[in-house]
Order: C-alpha cells, then structure tokens, then sequence
C-alpha cells in the first residue's frame, strides 16, 4: 500500500472510531475499552457479511480494543478472520493486525483442529522477525500440547510439519539461523519426547559449518540438546566442537559459551568411557585438545591476563574431567606456563586439581627445572595416593643438592611434601623400607624433622585404622606396620631429636611408633630408662615421702639427669605403666623434687600417669598434704593445678575438702607468674562451668568467695577474675542467692584501696549487671562500688571505667550516672591530649607557626618530640 493509501486508510479509522464512539454515546453507553472492542468487532461481523469497502479500517480498531482474552467471543473471531482471509486469499496474514487478533481467537478446541490457521501460524513462527515469533511460538505450543492430549493421532502432527519446516528452511537458506535456532529452542521437550534431538543437532552441525567462526547460536542450540539427552549422539556433539575450535574466536563470551560446551561433552563421556573401557575423547588424535590450546593461547595474548569469566570456564572444564585430565596435557602445560610467568593465584586451586588428578610424576615431566620449586605448594596440597617412589626418584635427588645448606628454604619445602606423599601412600616397587633406613641420616634440621614425624604418624594411623578394610591394601599396610616396627635406629633418632625440642609433630610420631615397635625391644627399652632413673638412696618402700628441703639448687644426682633428659619420652609412655609401683612412686617423690627441672618433668609424667589410668584415692591425700605445696615452683603450679582437677574427675569428687583446695589454688595461681597458670585456672573453671549442675556451681561460687575476706590482694584480685569467668560461663546456672552474696563481698572489696582487687571488680561488675542482665537489680549499688574506685584509682583505671560506664548508658542512658561518672566518661585520653597553646610557637619576626613534629618509638609507647 501506497503512503498516501496509508493515510488515507488512517484518516477513514479515526473517522470510524469517532462513530462508534457517538453511537455508544447516543445508547446512553461510556465508550470503554470493552464497549468499543464489542462495537468495533460488530463493525467488522457486518462489513464482512455485506462485503463492505472498510473491512480493513474496521479490523484496525477491532485489534486496537481486543482485550488478551477472548473469551465466548473466540470462535466468531476466528470464523470472522477465516472469512477475511478466504477473501484475500490467504494475503491478510501478512496485516500486523489481523494475525495478533487470529493468534488471541486461538484458544478453543475448533481453533486447534484448523489447519488453514495452524499453516499460517507455522509461517509466523519462521519469519525473520523475533517479535512476530515471540508472538506465535506460545500459540503454537498451546496446539501441541492440545494434539498430544487428545491423543487421537498417536502424536503431534503441528510439531511435525514445523520440524520439516525447520530442516527445509536450514537446506534452503543458513543465514538467518538465529531464527532457527529461536524457534527450537522454544520445543525441546518435544524434540526429545519425539525422538528428533539427532536431525536437530544435524542442523546445528550445518550451521556451525557454515559459520566463519564460533556460532553460538548453534553451539547454544547443541548445549541445550545435550542437557536434555545426555550421553547420547555424542560423536555429533564431538563434531560441533571440533569445528568450532578449529575456527576459533578472539572473544570472550564466544570462548566461555565453547568451554562451557566442551565441559558439558566431557562430564556426559565419562558415563561412556566407563562403558567402553577406553577413553571417548583420546588426546592423541582428537583436535579438541588443541583446539582449546590455541583459543587459550590466543587469549592471552591478546588480554595478557585470563580474564575472570574464561577463568571460571576453564575451571569447570577441569572439574569436569575429574580423573581424566591426562586427557588435556597440553592445556595444562600452557595454562601451567601461564600461572609460572603471570604469578596468577586465581590459577593455583584448578592446578592443583590438574597435579592430584594427573599424577606429580606425570606433571613433573612437564615442568621447567628452574620452575620446580614454584610449584611445591600447590604440589603439597594436591598429591594424594600416590607412589612413594615418586617422591623417591623425582625429589630426593634435589634433597641430596640442597642437604649441603640445611638451612635453606628449599631443603625445607622439598620435604613439606612429604606428608602429603604418605597419604593414601602406594609402594609398587617395594622401595619404602629401603627409604625408610636413610630416614635418620636427615633429622639434623628441625623443619624436617618435624615433617619426616607427621609423615610417619600418617602412615602409622592410616595403616592402623585400615589394614582390614581393603584387602588389596592389606599387605601394603602389613609392610608398612612391619617395617615400622624393626626401624630402631629411626625411633632412637627420633626419641634423641624429641628431647632436644619436645614438638607436637615428634610427639605424635613417637606415639604411634609405640603402637607398632617390636614389644621385647620396647620393653628393654624402657626398662633400662627406668631402672637408670628410679635408682633412690635408703630405703625405696617406706610407705612415705619426704621432700628434701635442705637439698642445694646444683646437687642434682645422676639417676634424677637420666629422668629429666628422659621424662619427654615417659610421658608418652606412661599409660603403659601405671601399675608399676617402681615407676609410679619414683614419679611421686620426683613432683616433691626439690629441684626445679625435676619437680616440673616429674609432674607432667604424673598428668599422663593419671590421665592413662593411674588414680588411686590416697592420690588426693597426696596432694592435700601441705608438704607438697610448700616446695612446688611457681612454674609447675598449673602442672600441679591439672593433675588435681583430672583426679577429681577420675572420682567424680564435686564436694568436700579436696575441691576446695583445688579451688583456693586456682585463684591463688591466676595472680602467680610463670608457666601458664593463668590460662590452666581458667580453662579449670570455664570447664567447671560448663559440666557441673547449678547447685554444685553454687558450691564452687560459695568457696571461692569465702576466701576472699582478709586473705592477701593477690588472691582476692585472683578470686574475683575466676568467680567473675565462673558467673559468665554459667550465667544460666549460677542462683541469685550467690550472686547476691558476691555483689556483697565486691561491695566491701571496693572501698579498699586495692589496685588489682579493684581491676578485677570493674570486669565482675561488667558481667553481673551487662552479660547476666541484672542492671535494674543491682544498677545502684554498682555505681557506688564505681565511684570508689574512681576516687582510688581515677588515672590507672580510667578506661577500664570508661568502658563498663558506657555499657551502662548504652541500657539505662547517662541520667543515671553520678557525677564523677559522668565527668570520667566526658574526659579524653591522656594518649590524646594536646595543647594547641603547646604546639604553636611564634618566631622571632612576628610569626606563628606550628611546631614539626616526628615520631621516636621506645618500648613503651610512641611520643611526639617537637623541634
């Protein structure tokens, strides 16, 4: 139609409408939308039947006031519209407006049996126009699912014809293969419920051909077929990768959607390569593997870095290769170059992956000398089941260069790696027990030995815990465990090293070795230790013990040497005898040692003698004795303090006598300097907390506060940190009766002028009226207890005030402050005090100027001098 056709058609609507409209307002009608879409369509109903000359100008408005749906109005619509189109012969469908209101009229059982309609409503689905077939692809489906409901036919005849549509257009013309590709899209469920995902993705295979690079409507198309049939046409799929790569592309999204492909191919082979006993995909003659070399390659170049998004598809790839990433040697070789010479960390997580999946040896051969110890972490982290003799033949050589400067950096991170060989450790070539007999020739260095001891733990234990359950593992575990247990000169290597540094890690592996060490030799062993260090002037069995206190700090016999340079080593074996009386009673007389060293080593074998099993009721007499409080050092005190408590648990004793001691000596020791006496009181009370009932707590609250009044302020301040832990850890369980009692002692406590009595009151106070949420109770009272220390200690305290001060506004707001309180909490810091009178000078013609400054760092604190 000509433009001025066109107009003149629009001028003839707009005179039409404005009719409609006085017609309707004449009938005493509003013209709404849905009066005027009644008006409009009786309109067009007429002009049809009379073969009138505004058929066109009347389905113009008709469309214009049509609402979504039809409704009863459907099937006139539709017989109406069939009518036009007969007329014009089948040209009306063309008109934008005569197909939206025969898409719409298409809702009705008649509707989907039509098939003059259902042609045309197939051409709208294949025009160039996204719109139009946005518009009729929805249509289309609703007839499907309507064919397949009824069941008549055994099928869908639509979607057939639609296939064949979808083929002839891709035969005739490629270009427009979004199209394609959009209305396929839109049917996946039928393309895999009829059985046509293969002539499908064979069109997907034509159009990545035909495209001069990376088509990603097909590959996207191929991606959607292979998401709904997995592991099948998978040689298809292979096809669309391969010519994809070989085009290659130099952008990013184009790269991540062909990884994503290749990723999804990869994960749906392994079902395949498991059926098959081979390899889908081999490496040697598949075009995959560089074609994603090249994009990779190219990538870099072009963008120096791997950007993020391929970064991520590179690292799905390789989680989709799992086990199989032999498959791709030569991506990881150049994206190994690549985290080498760019130091990309993003890059480490995925190499690991590639070194625990491909093997180290076979990694390693890829590797650069130079590059070696670049990757030892990421080795460290990724080697699991492999063979010792890798570690044998590829890393000991450079441990044998690099032993000659022990010291260095290197020696030490080539035998980080050893641990992680000695999980899950193979032994193929029987080379382990030959390897383990030059093990002691490197445990001068400390590092090292620390990593030869957890690597001989993990064997051990895993040896131990799964000898059985595997039994093609059984004689490998076997071997293990009996090599272990004739490696004496190993142990004794070992044992030396351990008593020289006492490490957790030589720990460890010298108590597994216990559990697989040939027994007789053990017990030799020992026993010479043991009869060398129990060795006591006088008679041995009087039945009690008297510390000597007259002894001199150098007198330090022969027989005590021996059991302090071998207590590290009796401690660990001391479960082994707790009912030798030589070895328990020696233990006891060397805890009233006089002696320092001894008093201390003879208390941590006594920890592990009680610990193993050893535990009689005269040991709590022992202890109460006041013999052996008064030559203990101070630092064994929370040596002294463990063995208590793990005895009063051994018997359950909750009450009486022995639980008050141990209670008076905690808050004794909290004050007490050296070891680690603070944090074992702690650890004590925070665990009493935790497993005693509420009246037990209660007890344990009630002994600790009828020791403070009149004892000296080291042990009050003491007393009030613990009873302040026990409160915040039972809060839950403490009665308010004892808490009433405590806020009685603090009360007389803060009227002394006691520096830490009054630190240790502020933490009480902090915690009975914030954590435990007595503020409205106790509020008053508190901030009388404040206001002396203030007036004590306003300067040494002020921000230990501050701060209870303003948790206490933070709940009940400053108004309830007094005024010294209020006063302390408005004052800064000394730290940031600062003059401006101070800070500026004037010189000698008249001007001001501020003072230059530098900083001067002592040990105390950092102090402004000014020039």
């Amino acid at each position: 139609m000509s433009r001025p056709a066109e107009e003149q058609s629009d001028r003839m609507t707009n005179i039409l409408e404005e009719r409609i409209k006085s017609a309707l307002e004449k009938k005493g009608k509003e013209a709404t939308p849905q009066e005027m879409w009644l008006a409009s369509f009786d309109l067009l109903k007429e002009t049809v039947e009379t073969m009138g000359a505004y058929t066109e100008e009347c389905l113009k408005i008709s469309c214009k006031y049509a609402p979504e749906q039809l409704g009863d109005l459907a099937n006139p619509v539709r017989v109406c519209l069939n009518k036009i189109s007969h007329s014009t012969n089948g040209n009306s469908w063309s008109d934008k407006g005569f197909f939206t209101l025969m898409l719409k009229a298409v809702c009705t059982p008649e509707a989907y049996t039509d098939q003059s309609i259902i042609d045309n409503i197939i051409v709208l689905c294949t025009v160039k126009s996204p719109k139009i077939r946005k518009r009729a692809i929805p249509v289309l489906r609703r007839i499907i699912i309507h064919e397949e409901s009824s069941g008549t036919t055994g099928g869908s005849i639509t979607f057939s014809k639609l296939v064949m549509t979808v083929e002839a257009l891709s035969e005739v013309n490629l270009e427009h293969s979004g199209r394609v590709i959009s209305i396929l899209n839109q049917f996946m469920r039928e393309i895999t419920k009829y059985g046509m995902a293969e002539s499908m993705l064979n069109i997907a295979v034509k159009l990545q051909r035909e495209s001069k690079s990376v088509s990603v409507q097909a590959i996207t198309f191929a991606e959607a077929i292979l998401k709904s049939t997995p592991q099948e046409l998978l040689s298809t799929h292979l096809e669309v990768v391969e010519d994809a790569l070989s085009k290659g592309s130099d952008k990013e999204d184009e790269i991540c959607i062909l990884i994503n492909y290749v990723s999804g191919v990869m994960r749906a082979s392994a079902g395949v390569s498991l059926q098959m006993g081979c390899e889908f995909i081999v490496s040697e003659t598949s075009a995959v593997e560089e074609g994603i070399k090249e994009i990779i390659k190219e990538h870099i170049s072009k963008n120096k870095k791997i950007t993020q998004a391929v970064y991520e598809s590179l690292h799905n790839l390789l989680l989709s290769l799992k086990g199989r990433v032999s498959l791709f040697t030569k991506l990881i070789v150049v994206l190994a170059q690549y985290c080498y010479n760019e130091e990309d960390v993003r890059m480490n997580k995925s190499i690991e992956l590639i070194i625990g999946n491909i093997g180290v040896d076979r990694f390693m051969w890829s590797v650069k000398e130079r590059e070696f110890f670049y990757w030892l972490p990421m080795i460290k982290s990724a080697v699991h089941s492999s063979d010792i003799e890798v570690f044998i033949r590829r890393f000991m050589p450079e441990i044998e260069v690099e032993k000659r400067n022990e010291d260095s950096t290197q020696y030490e991170a080539l035998w980080s790696c050893f641990p992680s060989f000695c999980r899950g450790m193979k032994d193929s070539n029987g080379v382990f027990s030959h390897f383990v007999r030059q093990l002691p020739f490197f445990l001068s260095n400390n590092s090292v030995t620390g990593y030869i001891a957890q690597g001989i733990t993990i064997l051990i234990e895993e040896a131990h815990r799964h000898i059985g359950a595997d039994p093609e593992t059984t004689t490998l575990k076997t071997n293990i465990l009996k090599t272990f247990s004739i490696a004496v000169d190993l142990f004794e290597r070992l044992v030396l090293k351990f008593k020289q540094t006492q490490a957790e890690n030589e720990r460890d592996a010298l108590r597994s070795f216990t559990k697989v060490l040939d027994s007789a030799w053990q017990r030799k062993y020992y026993a010479n230790i043991i009869d060398t260090a129990f060795v006591f002037s006088g008679e041995f069995f009087t039945g009690e013990l008297k510390p000597e206190i007259n002894r001199k700090e150098n007198d330090v016999p022969a027989p005590e040497k021996v059991f302090i340079e071998n207590a590290p080593l009796l401690e660990i074996v001391a479960h082994q005898y707790v009912k030798d009386t030589k070895f328990t009673e020696g233990v006891l007389r060397y805890v009233i040692s006089t002696h320092l060293r001894t008093q201390k080593m003879g208390y941590k074998v006594l920890l592990a003698l009680v610990q193993g099993g050893f535990c009689p009721r005269s040991l709590c007499d022992f202890f109460l004795d006041q013999r052996t409080d008064d030559v203990l050092f101070q630092c064994s005190r929370h040596l002294r303090l463990s063995v208590i408590y793990e005895i009063l648990k051994r018997h359950n004793i909750t009450e009486g006598v022995p639980l008050c001691r141990l209670v008076f000596e905690m808050a004794r020791a909290v004050r007490t300097e050296g070891g680690r006496n603070r944090s074992v009181s702690f650890d004590i009370i925070n665990e009493m907390a935790a497993t005693y009932s509420p009246g037990v707590l209660d007890e344990v609250a009630k002994m600790i506060m009828a020791g403070i009044p009149g004892k000296p302020v080291d042990y009050q301040a003491g007393a009030v940190a613990i009873l302040s832990s026990l409160f915040y850890q039972g809060r839950e369980k403490v009665s308010i009766e004892v808490v009433e009692m405590a806020m009685g002692i603090i009360e007389d406590l803060s009227a002394e002028n006691k520096y830490a009595v009054g630190k240790a009151s502020i933490g009480f106070l902090s915690i009975v009226l914030i954590e435990m949420d007595q503020i409205n109770k106790y509020l008053t009272r508190a901030l009388v207890c404040l206001d002396r220390i203030i007036f004590h200690f306003k300067l040494k305290l002020s921000e230990n005030l501050k701060l209870i001060l303003r948790k206490i506004v933070e709940k009940k707001g400053p108004s309830v402050l007094t005024p010294p309180q209020t006063e302390l909490i408005k004052q800064r810091s000394s730290a940031y005090k600062q003059e401006e009178e101070q800070r500026i000078v004037v010189d000698g013609d008249g001007k001001m100027r501020i003072k230059d400054q530098k900083f001067i760092k002592n040990n105390r604190q950092k102090r402004v001098k000014r020039s």
